[in-house]
């Protein structure tokens, strides 16, 4: 008898010494799973949770106790699920980016279901951050991520570094379901020697308002930065809010951006040290919390060993 553990649960035979021993997985629901993005949609909607998962690319979950339900073609699936989003008003509609791994060859890393991920579709086009090609930078690599305002209009930010390696990061958006895609007015994220991104949120009670978030790439970094945009992400306004002034610099991973699903303007940021709040879509600011990084003197030989507040969600009213 022998059991094989791996990724995916425990496969077992009582018949090793065969010649050609049979095989059984006595596992049933085990996956080794890294969750890249996670998010609930709007009471009504038919499904429980959209997950965009490392090597298994984007679920979508109806049941926790079954498997996912979702059915995306081989010829578009990507292996790296980075982001997910739908539109609030239109929960069947699901956008979702990602990015090739290993032996994984599509030119695909954009794709849409508008029928709560039965059925998908690859964006008619790519924006040009996400080249033809396998590479696991597709679609900005882990830190890209999108904000979906109402079905087929959505903004796409990419990782700061691309397919070619040349930095980039400005996010595209759309508003012809992919179609075409065009260059929004932000300037690229503050470079650093780690892929970087922003944060990208969509106002879920009105859909012409977006938020963008520059965490600064690193500690190290630059000072973040808070934009908004009154006119679907098209183009943005940088905060110039007292309380904002000198936030810290973070990287990606250990910074957040939320909305209230309940109340329009109403925006979350957790900066890697602080938690701030703004009820006017972002204009101004409260910082609510001290939980400044350890130790705080943000220099290459003496980091943070620890960081402060790096998420913020927002729940049941």
């Amino acid at each position: 008898n022998v059991l094989h553990v791996y990724g995916g649960g425990v496969w077992s035979t009582s018949n090793a010494s065969n010649a050609t021993p049979s095989w059984t997985s006595i596992v049933d629901g085990i996956e080794e799973l890294a969750t890249r993005s996670l998010m609930t949609p709007p009471p009504g909607a038919s499904y429980l949770l959209i997950a965009g998962y490392w090597d298994v690319g984007t679920q979508i979950h109806t049941n926790v106790n079954t498997k996912p339900t979702t059915n995306i073609p081989a010829g578009i699936s990507f292996g790296n699920g980075n982001g997910t989003d739908t539109a609030w008003t239109n929960p069947a509609y699901i956008a979702a980016i990602g990015s090739a791994n290993g032996s994984l060859n599509t030119s695909t890393v954009g794709i849409y279901s508008t029928d709560s991920g039965v059925t998908w579709t690859a964006f008619p086009t790519q924006p040009p951050f996400a080249p033809a090609g396998a590479n696991v930078n597709q679609g900005g690599s882990g830190e890209a991520n999108i904000a979906v305002t109402t079905q087929g209009k959505l903004v796409w930010a990419p990782s700061s570094v691309n397919n070619n390696g040349t930095p980039s990061g400005v996010p595209y958006y759309t508003t012809d379901n992919g179609a075409t895609w065009t260059a929004t007015n932000l300037p690229a994220p503050n470079q650093v020697s780690i892929n970087s991104a922003y944060h990208l949120a969509a106002d879920r009670k009105n859909p012409n308002k977006v938020y963008a978030y520059d965490g600064g790439g690193a500690w190290w970094g630059a000072n973040a930065k808070f934009y908004y945009s009154t006119d679907g992400g098209q183009h943005f306004t940088q905060s110039t809010a007292p309380a904002l002034a000198g936030l810290s610099p973070q990287q990606w991973g250990v910074t957040w951006l939320a909305v209230n699903p309940n109340a329009e303007g109403d925006v979350w940021l957790a900066s890697g040290d602080n938690v701030y709040h703004s009820t006017d879509s972002g204009v101004n600011w409260t910082m609510l919390t001290t939980m400044a990084s350890s130790p705080a003197t943000y220099t290459p030989g003496n980091g943070p060993t620890f960081f402060g507040a790096q998420r913020v969600a927002l729940g049941k009213p």
